[in-house]
């Protein structure tokens, strides 16, 4: 089960931390393993963006039991309830796309050394999770009133 690509998030985290394992590591029972069945194990990227999007830590906060700090513990009955909407390619590649970009620059912000690279990339990230919420925004249908809602609970 663990040797092939998935994503893995912590137990515990603040906000929603999830990542891309394409390196088949076995992991401690302080993570959690998300595997897709065969009909969307291509979109697996896509799904990330959705899983680490503000609309899934919006629904946690509103349904689950945070912790101090707001911490909040991503058990699988906590997750197994959130709705995962049905894709289309084109929307999954798009999203598979930015994650892609979005990923790539965290591995460059943890390499760089220079305080004003690191600033741009910080930027860049700021700016790719921005377009990732507003297509899965799209993707939940939701209007300016709701957008606003959940961006504003999910100020850290």
């Amino acid at each position: 089960m663990f040797e092939r690509p998935k994503i893995i998030t912590a137990e515990t985290s603040l906000g929603c931390n999830m990542t891309y394992d394409t390196k088949d590591f076995y992991h401690n029972t302080q993570c959690y393993t998300i595997i897709f069945d065969k009909d969307h194990e291509k979109n697996t990227m896509a799904y990330l963006a959705i899983l680490n999007s503000n609309v899934l830590w919006f629904f946690l906060t509103q349904t689950g039991n945070i912790l101090r700090g707001g911490y909040f513990r991503f058990k699988t009955k906590y997750l197994e309830t959130f709705p995962l909407p049905e894709i289309t390619d084109e929307t999954a590649k798009k999203l598979s796309s930015l994650t892609e970009q979005l990923l790539t620059t965290y591995m460059q912000l943890e390499n760089t050394k220079s305080d004003s690279d690191k600033k741009f990339l910080v930027q860049r990230i700021k700016i790719s999770e921005s377009k990732i919420n507003n297509e899965v925004y799209n993707l939940y249908n939701l209007n300016k009133d709701e957008i606003s809602i959940i961006e504003e609970s999910c100020k850290f």
